[in-house]
């Protein structure tokens, strides 16, 4: 039977492993550890964007359950201006000329306040989205 023991030499190094094996081992590790950090400061990032799109939509509700309230408050003040003026008409006549400016100036006032809440909706939901989309652009940045 043949001896094959001293048929092969590995280098002895720490731990018996040898240097392109501990190289190669310690250089994963490195990459593993900076993809790590990078994740982990992406989600921190993105952690940041989701309050920012929170705090800007939670402000923009607020903006507009506003708007809508004052919206209400003037849209009943004018109904009650009406009721008003149709408690002291004379004829038919007067009455309907007054329903008919009333429903004009309504008709004119809920199209500029439907373009208000709009606009305020859109202004709401771009600055909304800019944080997440900046938060997105970084994470595609190529690495420095």
């Amino acid at each position: 039977m043949a001896d094959f023991s001293h048929s092969f030499s590995i280098p002895e190094t720490t731990f018996g492993i040898p240097e392109p094996v501990r190289a190669f081992v310690e250089s994963g590790v490195t990459q593993a550890q900076q993809n790590y950090d990078r994740l982990r400061d992406v989600a921190q990032d993105n952690n940041v964007a989701v309050e920012a799109v929170f705090d800007v939509a939670s402000k923009g509700i607020s903006d507009y359950s506003a708007k809508m309230l004052g919206f209400f408050q003037a849209n009943t003040f004018a109904m009650f201006d009406l009721a008003q003026q149709l408690a002291n008409v004379k004829s038919f006549p007067q009455a309907a000329e007054l329903w008919q400016i009333h429903a004009r100036k309504q008709v004119e006032t809920l199209t500029d306040q439907s373009r208000e809440l709009v606009e305020l909706s859109r202004r709401v939901a771009t600055d909304a989205v800019g944080p997440f989309k900046d938060s997105v652009a970084k994470l595609f940045q190529p690495a420095a």
